[in-house]
């Protein structure tokens, strides 16, 4: 800290401030654990919890050079966890090194259970064992019935994600080849498949070392058509394609209403976009023209 005083701001500490409040905050893998949805946080943190429960019963029966091994990997369970709470990605290797302690115990339940004549005590080993094979659909299933949604609101957000994934498939993007080769204003995590599966250009997509692209991509769809289309001009942008579903989008019609997409999201496009046919599995298209 003395030698780089910036690191005390973090990794994304110099990340642009509209960058940042329209993306980067958004980007739920990459921030603790209470940012993150209730279920999904308690059905991932699951398998590493019960690692860890694990490793402890492993390491009361283990002795010598064993323990000592045991304990190290102990270590690095626990701190996996930890960093897991601060930074949720890290749950991926926190699940990882979990496995190997779950599996070493599932064995030594499976050992108990063949020893034990009591019919109880043998399906309660059973049950332990099963909940240690898929911890994240048992956890998360509980937390589901003790936390419930209405049917209307799971119904909304199962179809409107179907929506947007279908939208953006390879096979729907694709059709974006019939297009003149263009340069091309999509929400960002729809720039990857284009770059993929077209010959065409975007100008940003969910990479933050291209933060003054991203930063320009945000603004179009925040300002107004007048500085929506020198931005455009400024950025050889030549159409723009989306899926309407995108939460990106909408994140930008709550935020600013008069804004271009809050315009064209209520069928008021700037006289300088020309609708085009969809394309894909509904895929919006305009063209700039002037």
């Amino acid at each position: 800290m003395l030698l780089a005083p910036q690191c005390k701001a973090g990794a994304f500490g110099n990340l642009d401030p509209l960058v940042r409040d329209y993306w980067y905050v958004h980007v739920n893998e990459g921030l603790p654990v209470w940012h993150q949805k209730l279920p999904g946080a308690i059905g991932l943190l699951a398998a590493p919890i019960c690692g860890l429960i694990a490793m402890l019963f492993i390491l009361r029966e283990a002795v010598g050079a064993k323990r000592a091994g045991l304990r190290m990997a102990g270590f690095f369970m626990i701190y996996s966890v930890l960093l897991s709470v601060l930074v949720f990605r890290a749950v991926s290797v926190a699940s990882a090194f979990a496995v190997p302690a779950a599996a070493i115990f599932i064995v030594s339940l499976f050992h108990h259970y063949r020893r034990s004549k009591e019919p109880v005590r043998r399906v309660a080993l059973v049950a332990v064992m099963l909940a240690l094979l898929v911890p994240g659909a048992i956890a998360a299933q509980l937390t589901g019935l003790a936390v419930p949604k209405s049917k209307a609101e799971n119904a909304a957000q199962q179809n409107a994600a179907a929506d947007a994934k279908s939208c953006q498939s390879a096979l729907s993007v694709e059709a974006l080849k019939t297009l003149p080769k263009a340069r091309i204003l999509a929400p960002f995590d729809m720039g990857p498949m284009i770059l993929l599966m077209t010959p065409h250009q975007v100008l940003a997509s969910s990479h933050h070392r291209n933060e003054g692209a991203m930063h320009d991509h945000i603004a179009i769809f925040l300002s107004d058509p007048i500085k929506s289309k020198a931005l455009i001009d400024a950025r050889k942008i030549t159409h723009i394609a989306l899926c309407k579903g995108e939460a990106e989008l909408n994140n930008y019609k709550r935020k600013s209403p008069n804004g271009l997409w809050g315009q064209m999201d209520k069928g008021q496009p700037p006289s300088w976009l020309e609708p085009l046919p969809s394309m894909g599995e509904d895929i919006q298209v305009w063209r700039v023209t002037g």
